[in-house]
């Protein structure tokens, strides 16, 4: 995972789906995991920072 665009991919393939978008931050949530929700910042093709990386680590246990 590169870009926002490949996080997106990645945590969809594992049942994340957008919720909402506001500006430019997606909010993902998962059915599994009621009010666990994922913040992800930037143009789809921003890379990843670390931030980005350990909010999706941190929440989609990845």
């Amino acid at each position: 995972m590169k870009t926002i665009h490949d996080a997106l991919v990645a945590l969809a393939s594992r049942g994340w789906r957008q919720k909402a978008t506001i500006g430019r931050t997606r909010i993902l949530e998962h059915p599994d995991k009621p009010g666990v929700y994922i913040y992800l910042r930037g143009r789809p093709s921003s890379k990843l920072t670390g931030d980005h990386r350990a909010e999706i680590r941190r929440k989609a246990n990845v």
